[in-house]
């Protein structure tokens, strides 16, 4: 083998070598200090708080030890994942209570105001009065009868007799009847002599009804005034009367020596249902008969006590619609139970009338202010001068007289004064047991 040859044989052999040595050395020193290098940073992180690389981070990383020379990667964005909200509970839907199916309840009548069973109050004024009333053809009598009672009830007045202008028995019974139901049994009656030849159409239904044969206190009307004037005027007390009918009980009284005097000094005054104002008119408490415009006439002239005429025009309002009383009553007390359904009920089959919205309101409108106060009732009094003719005809002036006088209402609103004599009216429907005497 020449030289040449040799030297490159011997080249050969030593390149293997050292390539021999390369491989199987060098990376076994890298593999070795990389190791190293990483049990120094565990060691180096586990004794500091350092958080972990965020993504963004490991990004950066992984992209700086990207070779140069490589191909763009293909960036994959992944979403981020929406946080799913945690579940609210929910409330469990309350059960429905299942409503109780109700009865239909019975229909009920009306229940009226509470009854209020008043005390005598000292302070609250409270005159004597007798009402004398024709208790007959019409049924108004009946109403003021009520409202007479109710206002003995509200100590309003102390109520002494109820007298009748009418000589008739069963006038005396079916009146004791409604005292009965009213709560006066031992009221005193008063019955006059000879008067108007008049009917009633209630009266038997009354008797029927209401009436007791008790032995109730009937009397001749004049002695019976007579006799409540002395012990006034014992008492040095005065006394109001009210009179819805005939005059007839009153012309006696004044013809009377003894009753003259006695009304003279113990009557306040007369307050007198009746008449017309301010045009003349005729009235029928007075036209009636040969005796009861003598009366009127006679009163008028010769009482020498004030005299308080509450006129037809009372029972109208500012427009001339009628004030009535008593519809309320009438249509709750449908069982026929108290003396005013059972009077406009038998006054409607007697004359065809309809009373279920109420009756005219004269007679218990004359009770009901002479009872109370001007100002309570909205009322005034205006002096007149004045005439009664041979017929019954009235005329009256308005005058500074202080002895004649008539009723005047201070407002239009007919609806308040019907509301106010039907409160009364209602209070007295039908009494508990304990109210009688």
């Amino acid at each position: 083998m020449d030289k040449k040859r040799k030297n490159i044989l011997i080249l050969l052999v030593l390149s293997l070598a050292i390539l021999t040595v390369i491989i199987f050395f060098i990376p076994r020193n890298e593999v070795d200090q990389t190791d190293d290098a990483a049990d120094e940073i565990k060691a180096y992180v586990g004794d500091r708080d350092i958080p972990a690389p965020t993504g963004e981070e490991e990004e950066e990383i992984r992209l700086s030890k990207r070779d140069e020379n490589a191909p763009e990667p293909e960036i994959i964005i992944t979403p981020t994942p929406t946080p799913t909200p945690e579940p609210v509970p929910t409330e469990k839907p309350k059960k429905k209570k299942k409503k109780k199916a109700t009865p239909t309840p019975e229909p009920t009548a009306t229940p009226f105001p509470e009854m209020i069973r008043v005390e005598v109050d000292d302070s609250v004024l409270c005159r004597n009065m007798i009402v004398d009333l024709d208790y007959a053809s019409d049924v108004d009598d009946v109403a003021a009868v009520r409202i007479a009672a109710q206002m003995h009830r509200f100590r309003r007045i102390e109520l002494k007799a109820m007298m009748l202008s009418v000589p008739f028995e069963d006038a005396a019974k079916a009146l004791h009847g409604q005292l009965r139901y009213e709560g006066f049994r031992s009221m005193p009656i008063g019955v006059s002599g000879p008067s108007a030849g008049v009917t009633s159409p209630f009266w038997s239904d009354f008797i029927d009804k209401y009436y007791a044969d008790d032995g109730f206190d009937k009397r001749d009307s004049v002695e019976l005034y007579k006799e409540i004037l002395r012990d006034c005027a014992a008492k040095n007390e005065k006394i109001r009367i009210v009179t819805t009918g005939f005059l007839v009980n009153i012309e006696k009284l004044l013809r009377d020596s003894e009753g003259y005097s006695l009304v003279d000094k113990c009557v306040e005054d007369i307050w007198i249902t009746g008449g017309s104002y301010p045009e003349p008119g005729m009235d029928y408490n007075f036209y009636i008969s040969e005796e009861t415009r003598k009366a009127a006439k006679y009163v008028f002239e010769n009482a020498p006590v004030e005299l308080v005429y509450s006129v037809g025009q009372m029972a109208s309002d500012g427009a001339g619609k009628n004030i009535l009383c008593g519809g309320t009553l009438y249509g709750i007390d449908s069982s026929d139970i108290d003396p005013i359904r059972v009077a406009y009920k038998a006054y409607e089959a007697y004359g065809g009338a309809d009373l279920s919205k109420g009756h005219m309101s004269w007679d218990p409108l004359c009770v009901w202010a002479a009872s109370l106060t001007n100002s309570e009732t909205q009322t005034r009094i205006v002096g007149v001068n004045g005439s009664f003719d041979d017929v019954g005809r009235n005329s009256f002036v308005a005058a500074n007289n202080p002895l004649r006088g008539v009723l005047e209402k201070t407002s239009l609103d007919g609806s308040w004064y019907s509301g106010q004599l039907d409160y009364y009216i209602n209070m007295g429907y039908h009494y508990p047991d304990d109210w009688y005497e």
